[in-house]
């Protein structure tokens, strides 16, 4: 038997002002837990699989670094001290023992041990801001490449058999099961097969998706979709293609990607509604919705369930 789980029972971090912030899953309890970074930075977070460790990235004085916050320890540590350029776009690997991301200077796809050595060049040309996905099973990534050989790249996490998987495409997301990649291209959401390479179109219903989101158990996907000067957040489930619109927002919402909760009972997303972006926690399948984090909050992260 599944537990019923209510929002306080989860944590969420999220940016706001430049610092990182953590609250209930009900927007109750918050607390910074950075304070003011260089340049009032405000990049995505990315949650270690057992919800221990928080990734984030702030600019130093050389250029931006990726850096770790461990909740148990309470501590901060600066895991990639680039010396110029910058590194970002950091991805958990699925045990949580590595950290894919993008480096400027030498420019591509780098790996890193979870405390921040051994790092390494796995392939050349990525783009900067879009974080690589790792395949359920560790062993390949998909990136992102928008200059000269554009599309979607796969590589083995050794570094070795890289090839083109899609063209023109981005922000690619692994499928839970690990068979297909989810992606987006010009508007339109696609599945690619990992080894086959045999592209499917989704039935939108005729509209374009700005950012995109696996469910946790893989059955349905939320994307958010802009026209005239609303926006809407759309759920698609995959097993009918049933289509259903949870919420209506009366102005365009930040393209940030929809972030499921653990249990996928509730989606997280942004709005300017307020005349500043705000984050709204969302019922995946109605139209419950409650505003958590105001002022300029962006980027909510669930905290994997710990235990």
């Amino acid at each position: 038997m599944t537990m019923q789980t209510s929002l306080s029972d989860f944590k969420i971090a999220f940016m706001r002002g430049g610092r990182v912030w953590l609250a209930s899953g009900d927007g109750t309890q918050p607390g910074a837990l950075t304070s003011e970074l260089r340049f009032k930075a405000d990049r995505p977070l990315a949650w270690s699989p057992e919800g221990t460790r928080l990734l984030y990235v702030s600019h130093s004085e050389t250029g931006w670094d990726i850096w770790g916050y461990n909740t148990l320890a309470k501590q901060h540590t600066n895991l990639t001290k680039t010396p110029s350029g910058g590194s970002r776009s950091p991805a958990w690997s699925p045990n949580g023992q590595q950290i894919a991301y993008v480096r400027d200077n030498p420019e591509g796809l780098y790996l890193m041990n979870s405390d921040g050595r051994n790092q390494r060049s796995i392939t050349g040309q990525a783009h900067r801001d879009t974080p690589p996905a790792w395949s359920p099973d560790g062993k390949r990534l998909v990136y992102t490449v928008l200059e000269g050989s554009r599309g979607l790249f796969i590589i083995d996490a050794t570094g070795r058999s890289g090839r083109s998987l899609a063209p023109d495409g981005d922000q690619p997301q692994w499928e839970p099961r690990g068979r297909r990649v989810l992606y987006l291209s010009r508007g339109d959401l696609l599945l690619v097969d990992a080894t086959s390479g045999k592209r499917e179109r989704l039935n939108l219903g005729g509209r374009k998706a700005v950012a995109m989101s696996w469910s946790p158990d893989g059955k349905r996907i939320a994307f958010l979709s802009h026209a005239d000067t609303k926006s809407k957040l759309f759920v698609l489930r995959l097993e009918d293609s049933r289509l259903w619109e949870p919420f209506e927002f009366t102005d365009p919402i930040a393209d940030d990607k929809p972030a499921w909760s653990p249990d996928g009972r509730w989606i997280a997303c942004i709005s300017g509604e307020s005349g500043k972006e705000s984050i709204y926690v969302i019922r995946s399948e109605g139209r419950e919705s409650r505003r958590i984090a105001t002022d300029g909050a962006r980027f909510p992260a669930w905290q994997p369930k710990r235990g």
